[in-house]
């Protein structure tokens, strides 16, 4: 049992370490439909105090193993079961709250919650002689440093590429007007780095009254994000009265658990959407022909099962990019 317990603290300071360097190297920022993690990495969870939250599994499981090796036990004890409940918060807010599992970050919780139990069943044992602890000490280090080895390795990511003239799909092509640079944005409500981008959108767009012009396409990821598709139609019906930027600012700004059909007709009526007209636009046919559309549009422009991928002019960009990038391409679009 003491053995299991010194592998479950090296698995779990193995698997944090491994999640902290993917957290604080360049990465794409853009959902795709591969899974959760990003998800998790793009939410508000990621970070505690702006530090990376694996961070502190790393400090736990260092910890943990430090006082495994020493005859520590109550302090072991007290260690491990404040670290279980803190893994079984982040398994709940995965849960109830993202809605999306990051399989890494499940590793590192169960670890969290079986170093525990091993804990109180070891909490008499004597501590482990010095060759035992050298082992550990060994295998802590390789499970501490192979994440970076591992991240050193690969590739960095895409970074955003303009697209020549000549090679701009149609579909972008057709939203752009004389005198204005225009943004054609597919986005997903539920998505984190989509509202990621609308909040650095609306700090970057108050400088440019009247110059720029934002075109907003519906991409919902619905195999990762559950309330897109909902999310999206609401969306729909709100620009056919006219209140489609309020309405995806409202959208953008809710919690992603609240995008139901029942949140989305809140959020409606409180910017000014009428209730009756709304309702009856959700029951139509004309929520389905416009995200349709806007999938033709994406697969036209050659976008895949990912999100935020934005055009400011003829430039193409992928993921919640900084607000000096989209500077720079406004800028461009206007021909300064």
């Amino acid at each position: 049992m003491l053995i299991l317990l010194h592998l479950l603290a090296v698995l779990g300071l193995g698997t944090s370490a491994l999640m902290l360097v993917d957290y604080v190297r360049p990465a794409p920022v853009f959902c795709t439909g591969g899974g959760g993690c990003d998800v998790v990495r793009g939410s508000d969870f990621a970070h505690i105090l702006g530090v990376p939250t694996p961070a502190f599994g790393v400090v736990f499981f260092a910890g943990a193993l430090l006082l495994a090796l020493w005859p520590a036990r109550r302090l072991l004890v007290a260690w491990s079961v404040a670290g279980a409940l803190a893994a079984l918060g982040f398994v709940a807010i995965q849960a109830f709250v993202l809605h999306a599992f990051c399989k890494f970050c499940l590793v590192a919780d169960s670890s969290s919650v079986a170093l525990a139990i091993a804990a109180v069943l070891t909490r008499r044992r004597p501590a482990p002689d010095g060759r035992h602890q050298l082992a550990v000490g060994a295998a802590a280090i390789a499970a501490a440093l192979g994440p970076v080895a591992y991240a050193r390795a690969l590739p960095p990511p895409p970074a955003p590429k303009p697209v020549a003239v000549g090679d701009v799909p149609d579909v972008i092509q057709r939203e752009q007007k004389p005198g204005v640079a225009t943004i054609v944005e597919f986005t997903d409500f539920e998505c984190p780095y989509c509202r990621r981008l609308h909040r650095t959108l609306e700090e970057v767009l108050q400088a440019y009254d009247g110059k720029v012009r934002l075109v907003r396409k519906q991409h919902p990821l619905a195999t990762i994000h559950p309330h897109a598709e909902t999310a999206a139609r609401a969306a729909c019906c709100a620009e056919e009265v006219g209140r489609g930027d309020e309405m995806a600012d409202a959208l953008y700004k809710a919690a992603p658990e609240e995008l139901t059909t029942e949140g989305c007709e809140k959020l409606a009526a409180q910017v000014g959407v009428n209730v009756d007209a709304y309702r009856q636009c959700l029951v139509s046919d004309r929520p389905a022909q416009r995200l349709a559309a806007d999938a033709e549009y994406a697969r036209a422009a050659g976008l895949g099962p990912e999100a935020p991928v934005f055009w400011i002019g003829d430039t193409r960009y992928r993921g919640a990019q900084p607000a000096e990038v989209i500077r720079r391409g406004i800028e461009r679009a206007l021909g300064r």
